[in-house]
């Protein structure tokens, strides 16, 4: 389905909208639900030097367990439904990091990503950043906003992507 791209690190407003062909507004009395469609894989990623690194402990997740580390915040003020995103997109997602005695971070619950020129190995690695690829597309989040009254609802889909956080021109100078 159609979804919203979302730029990380930011707050978005959408508007309610509560007429119906009866020309009857809703009651105003909303609750939400914060969910998420789809499952990816994740594994342990441990750089081995010289810019290789290695896959271990791969499983699949479902995203709705993970809703709530892309969509930071939701609340309803009125008719204003106001989200915040992370600092982060699911493929540059890691749970944590820790470093061990030679310099080295190794990312725990990190998106299985495809490496494209092979630098990262693992048992079945491919396989499973080729099914995250394929699945990618079709995963969202999703927001429900529910009136309490009449019981309706409606459902926003949004995805978490990489956004520009600025733009500057430096100015320089061309010598003949």
């Amino acid at each position: 389905g159609t979804y919203y791209e979302l730029g990380t690190g930011r707050t978005y407003t959408f508007n309610l909208n509560l007429s119906n062909v009866f020309g009857v507004v809703g009651s105003k009395n909303f609750t939400y639900t914060l969910g998420a469609t789809g499952s990816l894989y994740f594994g342990e990623y441990v750089p081995q030097g010289d810019g290789y690194a290695r896959f271990n402990s791969m499983s699949k997740k479902n995203l709705s367990d993970l809703a709530s580390k892309f969509i930071t915040s939701v609340s309803i003020s009125g008719t204003t439904l106001t989200v915040k995103t992370s600092s982060t997109y699911i493929e540059n997602y890691y749970a944590s990091s820790s470093t061990d005695d030679f310099m080295f971070t190794t990312y725990h619950d990190r998106y299985v990503f495809y490496d494209e020129f092979d630098l990262v190995t693992g048992t079945d690695y491919k396989t499973y950043a080729q099914s995250n690829q394929s699945a990618l597309p079709s995963c969202y989040f999703s927001i429900t906003v529910k009136d309490t009254v009449s019981n309706m609802s409606q459902t926003i889909k949004l995805w978490v992507v990489s956004a520009v956080s600025g733009v500057s021109f430096k100015q320089s100078t061309l010598t003949f």
